[in-house]
């Protein structure tokens, strides 16, 4: 799980121009809708203690993401996203769920990007007695935090970038969350480990602050002979990397710096790699 901190005012200018292009979202209407909305979802869940995924789910970084969700079988569910200026989007709808799949419908327009939006279909991961909403396209991300063991650290239980449901969250768990078949294979008794034998191009992407993020491209030793998959995270002495593409005995990665004045130096050749945070 890659965290970058990101200045709260550069968060907050972003939540502006957020909010001027869908100021409906935030009339008196759909405050007090929404209030009502939350009433009976939280009613239907105090009726379903036993209900394997009805509850209220928090997310965030304590800065610009703080995300909260309430759902209910029957009743739907509530989306709020805060940050330092309050209320950055939010939205409501009815749910429907399907060969384990939860999908959501939107009464305002959804558009995931920045610090907005929310995901229109959702796995529903059981662990123990803890409980995520994880989108279906981010499955490789959970499995990160999962490999890395921060999701399952006393820092990790109850804060972090994915729903987990309210009342679970400080529960110690063994063995590993109940996730897709297919996702089964991505989960490791053991970290994988590697090292960099190649570096290669840098590139820059803007960010919507007034800095570029700084992409290193690198190979490692270590490919679908050790279970990597695209997607997958290893981490090193300066952050984290992102596997783009997995080879039979080698895999290519990325690693993010933040600005050229960035306090970590590029990835190495001979430089070790792991899926476990240190």
């Amino acid at each position: 799980m890659k965290i970058f901190i990101i200045p709260a005012f550069a968060l907050c200018a972003f939540s502006l121009a957020a909010e001027a292009d869908d100021r409906v979202k935030f009339t008196k209407e759909a405050e007090e809708e929404t209030a009502k909305r939350a009433e009976i979802i939280g009613a239907e869940i105090a009726a379903k203690p036993e209900h394997p995924w009805a509850g209220e789910y928090r997310m965030g970084d304590g800065l610009g993401v703080n995300v909260s969700v309430w759902i209910a079988p029957d009743a739907g569910y509530v989306f709020a996203w805060h940050g330092c200026l309050g209320l950055y989007d939010r939205n409501y709808g009815a749910v429907a769920e399907s060969n384990g799949v939860i999908r959501l419908s939107f009464t305002y327009p959804n558009e995931r990007k920045g610090f907005q939006g929310i995901a229109e279909e959702f796995f529903v991961i059981a662990w123990g007695e803890r409980r995520f909403l994880i989108p279906t396209d981010k499955m490789a991300d959970f499995c990160n935090s999962v490999n890395s063991g921060m999701i399952n650290s006393p820092f990790g239980r109850g804060w972090g970038m994915h729903l987990e449901r309210m009342g679970g969250e400080d529960k110690e768990v063994e063995g590993f969350p109940d996730v897709p078949g297919e996702w089964k294979k991505c989960l490791f008794e053991e970290p994988v480990t590697a090292k960099i034998t190649a570096v290669g191009a840098t590139t820059r992407r803007p960010s919507v602050c007034d800095w570029d993020f700084v992409d290193v491209a690198f190979t490692a030793d270590a490919g679908a002979d050790k279970g990597v998959f695209k997607g997958m995270e290893f981490y090193c002495r300066a952050g984290s990397a992102r596997v783009t593409e997995v080879g039979e005995t080698t895999s290519q990665a990325v690693f993010t710096r933040i600005g050229d004045n960035d306090r970590n130096p590029p990835p190495e050749v001979g430089w070790e790699l792991t899926t476990r945070a240190k």
